[in-house]
């Protein structure tokens, strides 16, 4: 024994310096750890956040958030100024992660299939929330004993936990996922499979919805645990009386389990209803010149208000169940302390007393908030399903085959493609179609039998009549048919292919980024592009050149200027494939001959680059120019072949009446133009940069200190009584929520697109900064408060102690405590949830305050339901502009110059000009949708009226106007209800209509009058029937009123914009004789490219940079050599 003692102690020595070198190891790597990482760490710190290498403590308190504190205090933030986003919260790593746990042959079927997919993706940020989460409601018991241990003597002050930074991690990782996935879903879904609105409300209200439904996801099952042991504890204090709450509890769960019942389907029909509405919205107000042109801003509107109310109606139920469920979780909060301890049967000193009401608290405070979460989460749960909904949908099939795909894989291929597509591929073939059907709807084909082939660094042109398949095969070369049959072998796989659709898309953003899109910027190959079409000259009409931020779908520029620009974009993508749809439909004849030869000439700029291109139009006069031409009518290729075989063929092209020609023809003004364009190449990289307005300092100043302005706005527009009984509820909840303290208190004292979609990414990882950072500040701000209770607690347990206080006071104090540092924090961050909102109504007053409407004061004159009779129009040296911005020499950029013309009734009036010259103005002028400069706004006359006096609405509706871009309700609507909005005519009336303008047959196949239709369903063509069958019914039914035909005749303005740019020269001949009967004593003023249109008009009026350059008689100028007109005419010569 002897000999075993220092033995031991010997092993107790090394047990001693094993446990002090492993301390000490602790202790260093929490020093590491608590360090930044920066200076090991080898990136540009500017493009990462430093909460990527902060310590522990710096993220436990958010110290890494003070420098942007200081910055704040300093100056207005901008984005710039904000930290980048945490690497690992970057939306493109995140989706990948996604994708990777994605299979979407097991989501079908699989209600909660979405919602498994984001729990594994983010199952490291879901789960790192539970353990500080379980310490801080284990923190939370600890109140109730300090309370009894100090009301008996003294203890330890709280600790609390911070549980929010993990979850709100995961929270915006989530967010990054769902918006990148739906966008990703969008560009790879079928074409018409579902409503494209749905991808904006998804990505926006369904995903916050989700966001904000997932917030109190951890405290619903902490939430049940602290109920639990509270419950239990509560029996220790009170004995069987515990069993009054529970009771209260269990009645109020299953209230809540019946009205959770309806969450769902309210959720969903809300969701719906915002889809709807919103999807309305965006198109109204991308169509608004037009609706206005149309006379259809008042009908739309009316749909809107509808769907607005209807959206608010299914909000409001969804709303009063959350109502309903909030009510019903402060019940046992109410309810349970009275209770309670009117059934105690043990005897009640002041430490049980306020011992046990602290465990009633923690025990109903949070069932308050499960009942007030559970049908957010539902909400949120609900909305995960309607993007699982969308992830399901059909993606696109392309099933135009690559030959060394056929090769190299003969047994994958062989069943979808016939053997004979192999060998009769030729190597000078780019693209060859055999038995090709293509269609819409899975049981129509738009186009049958098609056998034809596209040569390699060819031109060829599509051409047939209106709804003959030529937008159909556009984009069956494409590969975006939802159905087809047979099969499409190409000889290559295209690297860059450009498509220019009728209906030009650009972004809101200057004219710059919209033709260079994602490449990078080259000046010789952009102003090469600028020449080739012609842009130049229209740079130098605009204010900021080629800078010039153009809106909306390029709602500043004119139709010609957006198809060119459109045009430019495919240019400078140097595409080996253009599929081009009808890109000379806005432009007058001179422009589309000069941007003819100049990218599609002998030596045009596609010809130079040896490109495959496919042009359909009903330009015909362009066909002796092309290599194949392609005639397509009923839904089939009638002939095809060179123009000088179709000449010969007795066919659809001979029947057009054309002759041939040489590019050398016009080498003069090929020349001429050149150099005219390569002279300006140095305005084309001019740029001007506009000034910040004192509108944009405005706001900033409102950012940086707040505009306490806006709150008086908002109860304003609430309503006073409203305001005042929001208030006194207020104060009363407050009061309610802490009567049992109360209570017990006196109870003491008494007792695009991988490009596109890489933007996605980079917008939602700006969005996101933002976002995340004043999340983490409102957890910086939870946290300071928190922090102030506990000194709080602190200071008063000391006092308490040491003063020797009232135990009834210091008990009551405590437990008022215990909700008070909840509440503090409540009320700051709603209070920063509220300015936050209120940026919305900010927005709205700013809006109202500084967008004038466009109605005037002096507009008092409401004409009769006749007028105007006479239809006559005076104009006297009108000038007119869009703004009021000012160039650089100080005078106005106007749009109309001094404009001097008279129009008499009856009088038949052409408008011609270059593109941009300033005719859809003129017609704009007259429709007060462009004001004239206040010292001419007098000199603009209708029937003796002064334009400037007639109500807007009034005037739009007695005048008859087609625009130039046909306008149509929203996808649904009957065909009945988009040719007669205002519902004033039958069903027999409608009928005659569509059978005028040659669409009733096209309407019966479709199902009649009655069934839903939408514009995407038609051809540009289609469309612009449609328009002139709306302007026809209008004047049957204006007919019809009280006194319009006295004397034999009926008076009246039509104004037309462009009503022939898309539609074939038969279909032209036949508007024009519609033109010509039905409106035979109105006075038509029509803007028109097409010259044969207005071969019979008694005067033309051709315009240049917005002056009046010339009039006269249409025939008699043609004739005339050396004028305007003339020179017009011989370019658009077949």
């Amino acid at each position: 024994m002897a000999n075993a003692v220092p033995s031991t102690e010997a092993h107790c020595g090394e047990c001693s310096d094993v446990s002090t070198h492993q301390t000490a190891l602790k202790v260093a790597i929490l020093l590491l750890e608590a360090k930044r990482k920066s200076k090991w760490v080898s990136w540009n710190e500017k493009e990462h956040s430093p909460e990527e290498t902060s310590g522990i403590f710096s993220l436990g308190v958010f110290f890494w958030l003070n420098k942007m504190f200081f910055e704040g205090y300093k100056k207005v933030l901008r984005i710039k100024d904000l930290y980048p986003l945490d690497s690992n919260m970057k939306s493109e790593l995140l989706h990948e992660k996604f994708s990777r746990n994605m299979d979407y042959s097991k989501l079908k079927g699989d209600k909660f299939g979405l919602v498994k997919v984001l729990a594994r993706t983010l199952k490291g940020p879901l789960l790192l929330p539970i353990p500080p989460r379980l310490a801080l409601l284990g923190f939370t018991f600890c109140q109730p004993f300090f309370i009894e241990t100090l009301l008996n003597h003294l203890s330890k002050p709280e600790v609390d936990a911070n549980v929010g930074y993990f979850h709100h991690r995961m929270r915006s990782m989530a967010r990054s996922i769902l918006v990148t996935e739906i966008f990703s879903k969008a560009t790879k879904a079928r074409i018409g499979t579902g409503d494209d609105t749905a991808v904006l409300t998804l990505m926006s209200t369904d995903v916050e919805r989700i966001k904000l439904g997932f917030m109190s996801l951890h405290d619903i099952w902490a939430g049940i645990i602290q109920v639990a042991l509270a419950a239990w504890m509560l029996y220790n204090q009170l004995g069987v009386v515990f069993v009054a709450p529970i009771a209260t509890v269990i009645v109020c769960s299953l209230s809540l389990v019946i009205f959770m019942r309806f969450t769902g389907d309210s959720q969903r029909a809300w969701m719906a209803g915002i889809q709807k509405r919103v999807g309305l919205t965006a198109r109204v107000i991308a169509s608004m010149k037009n609706l206005k042109i149309s006379g259809l801003s008042t009908a739309v509107s009316d749909f809107v208000q509808r769907l607005r109310v209807e959206e608010l109606a299914a909000g409001s139920r969804f709303r009063k169940i959350q109502i309903v469920a909030a009510l019903i979780g402060y019940v046992p909060l109410l309810i349970s302390p009275p209770l309670t301890f009117a059934f105690a049967q043990r005897s009640l000193n002041v430490t049980r007393i306020f011992t046990s009401l602290s465990y009633l608290l923690l025990l109903t405070n949070p069932l308050a908030q499960i009942f007030e979460t559970v049908p957010t989460i539902l909400s949120g749960v609900t909305c995960l399903g309607r993007i699982q909904t969308f992830l399901e949908c059909e993606t696109r099939h392309d099933f135009r085959k690559v030959l060394g795909d056929i090769r190299r894989n003969p047994e994958k291929t062989c069943t979808a493609v016939p053997a004979s597509s192999d060998s009769e591929l030729g190597s000078a073939d780019a693209i060859v179609i055999r038995n090709g059907k293509f269609g819409w709807e899975s049981d129509k084909f738009a186009l049958q039998n098609m056998d034809t082939r596209i040569a390699k660094s060819s031109l060829t042109l599509v051409i047939g009549p209106v709804g003959s398949g030529k937008s159909t095969l556009c984009k069956a070369l494409l590969g975006e048919i939802p159905f087809s049959e047979g099969s499409m072998v190409s000889s290559t796989r295209f690297p860059h292919v450009g498509f220019c659709d009728q209906t030009t898309f650009l972004s809101n953003g200057t004219i710059r980024d919209n033709i260079v899109g994602f490449s990078p910027f080259n000046s010789d190959r952009y102003a090469e592009v600028m020449n080739a079409t012609a842009l130049g000259f229209d740079f130098e009409t605009l204010p900021h050149g080629d800078r010039t931020n153009i809106g909306s779908d390029g709602i500043t520029l004119s139709g010609g200027q957006r198809q060119r620009v459109s045009l430019a974009r495919a240019l400078y993508l140097q595409s080996d494939l253009l599929v081009l749809d009808d890109v000379f439909s806005g432009l007058d004849a001179d422009t589309e001959e000069q941007v003819f030869r100049q990218v599609f000439g002998s030596d045009g700029l596609l010809r130079r680059r040896q490109s495959t291109v496919v042009l359909c139009t009903h330009s015909t006069r362009h066909l002796p120019a092309a290599d194949y031409i392609i005639a397509l009518g009923d839904g089939t290729v009638v002939e095809q072949g060179s123009f000088n075989d179709l000449m010969n063929a007795q066919g659809y092209v001979q029947r057009l009446g054309l002759t041939g020609f040489s590019d050398n023809d016009t080498s003069p003004e090929k020349t001429t133009s050149k150099n005219i364009v390569q002279g300006r190449k140095q305005q084309l990289r001019h740029t001007t940069t506009p000034k910040m307005s004192s509108l944009t300092r405005d706001a900033d100043k409102s950012r940086q200190l707040g505009d306490k302005t806006v709150y008086g706005y908002y109860l304003k527009s609430m309503g006073s009584f409203l305001a005042v009984c929001i208030f006194l509820c207020a104060a009363l909840w407050g009061f309610f929520m802490n009567f049992p303290t109360i209570c017990e208190f006196v109870l003491v004292l008494n007792g695009f697109l991988p490009d596109e979609v890489r933007k996605n990414a980079r917008l939602l990882n700006s969005s996101q900064r933002p976002a995340y950072l004043l999340v983490m500040i409102q957890q910086w701000l939870n946290l300071v408060l928190n922090i102030v209770v506990m000194i709080m607690a602190v200071v008063l347990t000391a006092l308490a102690v040491r003063l020797k206080s009232n135990s009834g006071f210091t008990g009551a104090s405590l437990v008022t405590l215990m909700n008070f540092g909840d509440n503090l924090s409540g009320i700051v961050i709603y209070y920063t949830k509220l300015e936050t909102s209120i940026g919305a109504i900010a927005r709205l007053k700013t809006f109202s305050e500084n967008v004038k409407p466009e109605d005037r004061d002096e507009e008092n004159i409401v004409p009769s339901e006749q007028w105007p009779r006479n239809g006559v129009i005076e104009l006297k040296g009108v000038s007119a502009s869009y703004d009021a911005e000012q160039q650089s020499d100080g005078t106005p950029n106007l749009a109309l110059r001094d404009i001097n013309l008279t129009i008499n009734s009856g009088e038949k009036v052409a408008i011609c000009g270059r593109t941009g010259s300033g005719k859809s103005s003129l017609i704009a002028l007259l429709l007060k949708l462009l004001e004239p400069l206040p010292e001419t706004a007098g000199n603009v006359a209708i029937d003796d009226l002064l334009l400037h006096r007639i109500d807007r609405t009034a005037l739009r509706h007695r005048i008859v106007a087609v625009p130039q871009e046909a306008v149509f309700l929203p996808d649904g609507f009957t065909f009945q209800a988009n040719l007669d909005p205002f519902d004033v005519s039958t069903p027999d009336e409608c009928q005659a209509i569509l059978e005028a303008v040659g669409l009733w047959q096209f309407v019966q196949q479709r199902g009649g009058l009655g069934a839903g239709t939408s514009a995407e369903k038609l051809s540009a063509g289609q469309r612009q029937l449609m328009s002139l069958g709306r302007a026809l019914l209008r004047r049957r039914v204006r007919a019809r009123k009280p006194g319009m035909a006295s004397g034999g005749l009926e008076g009246g303005i039509l104004l037309l914009d462009e009503v022939s740019s898309s539609v074939d020269h038969e279909t032209e001949r036949a508007m024009q004789e519609v033109i010509r009967t039905e409106f035979r004593d109105y006075t038509v003023v029509a803007v028109s490219h097409r010259l044969d249109m207005i071969s019979d008009f008694d005067r033309v009026v051709v315009m240049d940079m917005g002056e009046i350059v010339e009039i006269g008689n249409p025939i008699a100028l043609a004739e005339t050599e050396g004028t305007r007109f003339g020179e017009l005419v011989k370019a658009g010569a077949k």
